[in-house]
């Protein structure tokens, strides 16, 4: 019931859902492995919802979920974590992007190595969401070709947080 709950047009009841959910697995931590497949990949689908106040809810259950299982057990599941993770970080709404660097940090914490296995298109996306590109004035980089200049972005509120040095390692 709470996992369809996470497909119900009013955030509130999203939320609420995402509390129950929190509330049943503290409960009932068995269930986290038993069922991790399918509450794995609700949370997810969560990463890129309109409400902040969901996509909140979903990292603190994504939290929870990381204390309670190891990475061996979600590396099956770590393809769909990264692919919702990766369609927020790309998301046009700025409010996403900034949620999904907060999902990027739990599962930093929790999940190094599976992170580190799809490093390709994550670090790209990090290097994008931490510093904005800009055209160089001429159009052209110091080879003579097109190019671009990153530079660290002081509009985004989470550019100060110590956890990018980590990433970036």
């Amino acid at each position: 019931d709470l996992l369809s709950k996470l497909h119900h047009v009013n955030s509130n009841i999203k939320q609420g859902a995402l509390v129950g959910l929190r509330e049943l697995l503290s409960a009932q931590p068995t269930l986290i492995e038993l069922h991790a497949s399918a509450v794995l990949s609700e949370v997810a689908a969560l990463f890129t919802d309109k409400d902040g106040s969901v996509r909140a809810a979903a990292v603190r259950l994504l939290r929870f979920i990381a204390q309670c299982i190891p990475a061996e057990r979600v590396a099956p599941f770590f393809p769909l974590l990264s692919a919702h993770l990766t369609c927020a970080m790309t998301h046009i709404s700025e409010a996403i992007q900034e949620d999904a660097l907060r999902v990027l940090d739990a599962l930093l914490e929790h999940y190094p190595g599976l992170l580190s296995q799809r490093h390709t298109v994550l670090l790209t996306n990090f290097l994008e969401l931490i510093s904005q590109k800009r055209k160089s004035g001429t159009g052209q980089d110091k080879s003579g070709k097109g190019g671009f200049a990153l530079t660290i972005s002081t509009s985004r509120k989470v550019t100060a947080q110590q956890w990018r040095l980590t990433v970036l390692l």
